[in-house]
């Protein structure tokens, strides 16, 4: 199946307007640059021909797949659907501006500020103390709340011993 999946990528590549018209069953398209479906997974997976197309009417993305008798992947129609959430993306990107307004994104950024306030904290008590013992780093660890570990930073700048840190 891999060779001639290469083989069928290859020719859709080098000839993208007949297979879009045949598909569409129309003279009426204009077939744009290929899309890069290049997408970070388990495994790295390439869709055998994607490209933005324009008709008389509206703009699109054309997707086309080639499955053999002898493929050992999923049934089409499950292949076809994994595919169609990875393209919308292409379709309607979303932009920074409406990705930050999501709950999800607020949750992912507080998630990295306290983890870098969790390193601070970790490297200052290094720097000070030279040996953080495991408990106490672990303690820290699971500290997710930026006040609590803002707390922590100011404790661990005039702390005289690790004791000093309450925690």
């Amino acid at each position: 199946m891999a060779d001639f999946d290469e083989l069928f990528k290859h020719i859709t590549g080098k000839f993208p307007y007949p297979l879009a018209a045949l598909a569409l069953k129309t003279s009426e398209v204009e077939v744009g640059d290929p899309l890069n479906t290049e997408h970070i997974t388990v495994r790295m997976h390439r869709s055998d021909m994607t490209f933005h197309i324009k008709l008389a009417d509206e703009a699109a993305i054309l997707h086309i797949e080639a499955q053999t008798d002898d493929s050992r992947h999923r049934p089409m129609p499950l292949r076809m659907l994994a595919y169609s959430s990875v393209l919308a993306l292409f379709q309607n990107p979303i932009t920074e501006a409406l990705m930050q307004e999501s709950p999800f994104y607020e949750h992912v950024l507080q998630q990295g500020v306290a983890q870098g306030k969790r390193e601070a904290v970790l490297r200052l008590l290094r720097r000070q103390f030279q040996d953080v013992p495991e408990p106490i780093a672990q303690r820290i660890a699971a500290i997710d709340s930026i006040s609590a570990l803002d707390t922590l930073f100011d404790r661990a700048m005039t702390a005289k011993s690790l004791d000093d840190l309450q925690i």
